[in-house]
């Protein structure tokens, strides 16, 4: 059986940080989060990797008063744990957003649009493919025809 219950039921302590990676149901997470984000206002990292899903993900994050940035890095990494030199992941990336409550912008000293790898999402331009060129989207195993608008 599936059990479901609001996030601020399974948050027994206020989270300073919240990973969401739940297979496309990013959003209903958020939505159901909304109590407890809105009360502690953590740090949120999510899976955005679907276009179909990024805008409404994109949307709900600018409710809630966050500030979104890309965050697309390589599904394998030569340094890796197990020391494993092969790449099977064919040269896929995994697309991610952090998100900063705007009132904790000044956390990213000195200069809140530079954090290093990450790149600030305008709401009015929610897919990946609007900060990237249609070669890199490719290179990373996103098909640009599925991330379009």
């Amino acid at each position: 059986p599936l059990y479901s219950s609001a996030a601020s039921d399974v948050y027994k302590r206020q989270p300073s940080l919240m990973k969401i990676d739940v297979e496309q149901m990013e959003l209903h997470v958020l939505q159901g989060g909304r109590q407890l984000i809105s009360s502690c206002r953590p740090i949120i990292y999510a899976e955005n990797n679907k276009q179909e899903s990024s805008a409404p993900l994109i949307s709900i994050i600018s409710e809630l008063d966050y500030v979104p940035y890309w965050h697309v890095t390589p599904c394998y990494n030569d340094a890796n744990y197990k020391d494993t030199h092969v790449d099977i992941s064919e040269g896929w990336m995994d697309v991610n957003i952090i998100c900063i409550p705007s009132e904790r912008l000044d956390m990213l000293h000195p200069q809140p649009m530079k954090m290093v790898g990450f790149i600030r999402i305008d709401v009015d331009r929610p897919y990946l493919h609007q900060y990237y060129s249609e070669d890199q989207v490719s290179t990373a195993g996103i098909p640009i025809s599925s991330y379009q608008n």
